[in-house]
């Protein structure tokens, strides 16, 4: 192999080096994503941001961290206030703090949901629930989402973990309490008809005995209408002046003038 041969097999080798050390050195991060920078596997304050960045080739590393809005769901047992065995399901949407996320990283990885969340998302339903009776988690529903989510925050907030809101899917009680709740709505509008029936009732009476005292009032005042001086009055009134034609048997009628 001459001279010649040999600057040109160095060229190509060159150029091939350089290649893989320009493709080495580029990093590419997407929309809603951070790079947490290593050096020699030990994580750096420094992070990425969306777009091109740039590295030491074999020196430094990138691990992508996703920093959109997440969303998971969970079911958890619990018991309420008054001691009832409730099961709440939640959906949990939350989002990774882009500054605290090199932190995040270092202390847990990138399994941070199973890790953190999970088990503090179920602790935070046990204590929220905790504070409610059992009809109190169905009438302040929305209260008892708020209060997880501000707790959740709480604890997550600090890990680098910002909870977007939690939502109450579902509550599920048990067979006995089901059964305990149907009687008692059973045992309400029994009462609702009772007391409906009642009520109409009295409406009833109380018609009927108005009724009787204007029956009773108008009576009294026929009574009083029909005395013999009304009676002649009205005879007068409709009298045309003639005396009967025909009169039967040995009496004839006659008027009362004094």
């Amino acid at each position: 192999m001459n001279n010649e041969e040999k600057k040109i097999g160095i060229i190509i080798i060159a150029i091939i080096l350089g290649v893989i050390l320009f493709f080495n050195s580029i990093v590419f991060i997407k929309t809603g994503e951070i790079g947490i920078v290593t050096r020699f596997g030990a994580v750096q304050d420094k992070v990425m941001q969306a777009g091109i960045n740039f590295k030491i080739p074999f020196v430094q590393g990138v691990k992508k961290m996703n920093c959109k809005t997440q969303e998971m769901s969970t079911k958890n047992e619990s018991s309420t206030k008054d001691l009832q065995d409730i099961a709440i399901e939640v959906s949990v949407n939350y989002c990774v703090n882009v500054g605290q996320a090199h932190q995040l990283y270092k202390n847990v990885g990138t399994k941070y949901q199973d890790i953190i969340l999970t088990p503090i998302l179920a602790d935070t339903i046990k204590t929220a629930s905790a504070e409610y009776t059992a009809e109190e988690t169905v009438t302040k529903r929305a209260e008892l989402s708020n209060k997880i989510y501000e707790k959740l925050n709480a604890r997550l907030n600090e890990q680098g973990i910002s909870i977007v809101n939690v939502n109450i899917v579902n509550l599920t009680f048990s067979e006995a309490y089901n059964q305990a709740i149907e009687e008692k709505q059973i045992a309400t509008q029994r009462t609702l008809t009772a007391q409906q029936e009642l009520e109409t009732t009295k409406v009833e009476a109380e018609k009927k005995k108005v009724e009787a005292e204007g029956q009773a009032e108008a009576n009294r005042i026929i009574n009083e209408s029909l005395n013999s001086d009304n009676l002649q009055k009205q005879f007068i009134d409709k009298w045309n002046g003639q005396l009967p034609s025909t009169i039967t048997g040995d009496t004839i009628p006659f008027l009362n003038i004094n």
